[in-house]
């Protein structure tokens, strides 16, 4: 890859819908979330086409940028069959979600955590807003995790392990910037 080819690492390819999924240091709760979910994952957010980070964390949605040493905490994945028309209602939905946020629900994350089904009319917590983002913009055949037993009711460990979404690797490059494999 020429220095002209490079895709840095913090900025996703033109319409690509980009989850990023953090297995340690997002919060003090990261040892906590992977005992009750058994496995890697302790939050969820998309990765804005700005590169930027958008999540729901308490207590709501909210759009950031990366703090210093973050990214090798967080893998990125994108949606398989993703197109820009997909990113372009994902990014519509993104500046609505600003506008106005839902609540993050440390309830429903707890109910979460002990098996029991959401309340109707629940709230997100992080993961649960990434699948309902993906739910309500995308088709079906797009859908991350398509046998919930609840709508959106799934952990970043569950995220994890979808089919669909694909590991965005990166590797050195020249310059020391970061580009794709």
């Amino acid at each position: 890859m020429t220095a002209r080819e490079v895709h840095y690492f913090d900025q996703p390819y033109p319409g690509e819908v980009l989850v990023g999924i953090w297995t340690r240091g997002h919060d003090p709760l990261d040892s906590t979330i992977k005992f009750l979910t058994h496995g890697r994952g302790t939050h969820a957010a998309f990765i804005r086409g700005n590169g930027n980070v958008i999540e729901n964390f308490y207590p709501r949605v909210r759009e950031r940028g990366w703090s210093p040493g973050e990214r090798r905490k967080v893998e990125e994945y994108r949606l398989a069959g993703s197109t820009p028309d997909d990113w372009a209602a994902l990014e519509a939905w993104f500046d609505d979600q600003l506008r106005n946020p839902p609540p993050y629900s440390i309830p429903d994350l707890l109910r979460y955590a002990v098996n029991l089904p959401p309340r109707p009319g629940a709230s997100c917590f992080c993961s649960m807003w990434v699948l309902r983002g993906i739910r309500v913009n995308l088709p079906a055949c797009k859908q991350p995790l398509a046998r919930l037993p609840y709508p959106d009711w799934a952990s970043p460990r569950d995220l994890r392990i979808s089919p669909l979404l694909t590991r965005r690797r990166s590797k050195p490059n020249v310059g020391g910037a970061i580009g794709l494999a």
